[in-house]
């Protein structure tokens, strides 16, 4: 007993028939299965075993033919479980009643979704307000209405942003997932919210500039992470290729805004000054320190440097 399937244009199921271990596809009603496409000959496949018992799909002699995955025209394609293939404009699979399907997947309750979302946004809030208070140095009294047209800036864009995605899973599966959907975007929100802070510590722990000047590498590199983890939401299928497309995207972004830094150029090279925008704990350092000596000797290193570029700018002159 096999099953035959029809596909919708993005290779979800649409319906499944049914049949023997051999059956004809076509327009025509004396076909074992009907296909209403004005591209699909009055008898278009037949699908039987060939003699080693695999499923094959057979073009019977019909003009458009019978393609695979990758839209090359076959005369016979055998079938394996996760096998698509094309007749006219229709999609379709064969799967034997054998096949083994993946095990299913935890249903969260509605109202724990709904709860993981409440703190996500209480801790977003309360991370979002921290933030404002400390870069506040003004002196208004009344500062509430400054505090909500902050945290608004935040809202309106998430909102837009949920409305995206859940516009999009509305389309290709015909539900929203709004709550996923909006639980992805505060996580991620959450993340730029404490991106600064880690980065400062970050290149304070280990003494290196560099977490700093290149921090916009670690932003992409989420913002292809909350993509692909809605796309994830929207459908399972292709995830490979869905993150290869996002993690190419964001390779992209980064080239291009590393080019932009004007990486080459020797007025960036030569560009010390201090890259530090919060101090911390001597004990909060991963690295250690530099001893009095090794400083010094630097110091004095720098400094023979800089006679010799001298000299030589005397010697020209």
């Amino acid at each position: 007993m096999i099953w035959i399937e029809t596909l919708s244009r993005h290779k979800e199921p649409v319906a499944r028939i049914r049949a023997a271990g051999d059956a004809t596809i076509g327009r025509a009603y004396d076909n074992d299965i009907i296909v209403d496409d004005p591209h699909v000959a009055p008898r278009h496949i037949r699908i039987r075993r060939n003699d080693g018992g695999a499923l094959i799909a057979e073009d019977l002699d019909t003009q458009n033919g019978l393609y695979d995955e990758t839209g090359k025209r076959q005369q016979t394609l055998e079938l394996g479980g996760n096998t698509l293939f094309r007749i006219g404009k229709t999609w379709l699979r064969v799967r034997e009643s054998s096949f083994e399907v993946a095990a299913e997947r935890q249903l969260l309750p509605e109202a724990r979704l709904w709860l993981w979302l409440l703190g996500l946004l209480t801790l977003a809030s309360a991370l979002g307000l921290l933030s404002i208070w400390l870069a506040d140095s003004s002196e208004y009294p009344d500062k509430f209405p400054q505090y909500l047209a902050a945290l608004l800036t935040f809202v309106l864009p998430i909102s837009l942003w949920v409305g995206f995605w859940a516009l999009l899973t509305r389309l290709f599966q015909g539900h929203t997932r709004v709550i996923s959907h909006a639980i992805i975007a505060v996580s991620w929100l959450l993340a730029v919210l404490m991106a600064p802070f880690l980065q400062n510590w970050l290149s304070f722990a280990f003494s290196s500039r560099a977490v700093i000047d290149y921090g916009f590498i670690f932003v992409w590199i989420l913002c292809a992470i909350v993509c692909f983890a809605h796309l994830r939401t929207i459908s399972t299928r292709h995830l490979a290729l869905k993150a290869g497309i996002v993690s190419a995207l964001a390779l992209c972004i980064c080239l291009a805004e590393w080019l932009g830094t004007s990486p080459f150029s020797p007025d960036e090279a030569s560009d010390n000054g201090s890259y530090l925008k919060q101090m911390f704990p001597p004990s909060w350092r991963m690295v250690t320190p530099r001893t009095e000596t090794e400083f010094l000797q630097e110091v004095q290193n720098i400094k023979i440097k800089l006679d010799e570029l001298r000299e030589k700018e005397t010697g020209k002159d």
